[in-house]
């Protein structure tokens, strides 16, 4: 088992690292294939090209889904990135607990259930909106877009700044993409939830109820 666990935190932060690197890339340094590879496993990009058209990105989803019911919740312990996230800020509150572990709660399943059904009704009626906002890939990938993202703009620029004095231009500048309070206001919101559960409750904002839907029938479930 300690094997295991190795594997799936060698994962986690592989999948994590590379995930914010997608959202990053402001050089577009990350090949197609590289990067429809990495959204084939997650759940929002793969369910909505499923409906669409056959590829890779969809397949993704039929992957996720055998290897939830092969292993229990693998997407949620090693493949994403917002989970990975969590674990780092939960690994940080033991260090500053002296070791002591979270005590147990039972999850709010009623809610995490409605919401599930919430998301559900609205996906078949043709909206991705509730999904989006719940799914914890769309969530990471708001946060970095538009936190992370203008602010390594803005660094980069300052580098290009920097050389060109001294007649060099290996680093171009890129295109500063302003964004307005109101969008800020919920990537910040949800960051200091996530972190602020993360820390004082564990993995209290991070249902996975769609996966544990699936995970119920697992062979091996090593969420246990």
């Amino acid at each position: 088992m300690e094997s295991l666990k190795k594997i799936r935190v060698v994962v986690s932060i592989l999948f994590f690292l590379l995930l914010t690197f997608l959202f990053l890339d402001v050089g577009a340094l990350i090949p197609a294939l590289v990067s429809n590879i990495l959204l084939s496993v997650q759940i929002v990009p793969s369910l909505t090209k499923a409906f669409k058209l056959l590829s890779l990105t969809s397949l993704g989803l039929l992957v996720v889904i055998l290897l939830t019911l092969g292993f229990g919740r693998v997407y949620c312990s090693s493949l994403c990135p917002l989970g990975t996230l969590q674990d780092v800020v939960i690994r940080l509150a033991r260090r500053n607990r002296m070791g002591r572990w979270f005590r147990y709660k039972k999850a709010p399943f009623l809610l995490h259930y409605s919401l599930l059904a919430a998301a559900a009704v609205a996906f078949v009626a043709g909206s991705v909106l509730l999904l989006s906002v719940l799914e914890p890939f769309s969530n990471f990938g708001r946060v970095l877009t538009t936190l992370a993202h203008p602010v390594l703009v803005l660094a980069n620029n300052a580098v290009a700044f920097v050389l060109e004095r001294f007649g060099l231009y290996s680093v171009p500048a890129l295109a500063v993409r302003f964004v307005n309070a109101g969008a800020l206001l919920f990537p910040v919101i949800f960051l200091v939830v996530v972190v602020y559960l993360s820390y004082n409750y564990g993995r209290l904002s991070c249902g996975g109820t769609s996966r544990s839907v699936v995970a119920r029938l697992a062979l091996q479930n090593c969420d246990r």
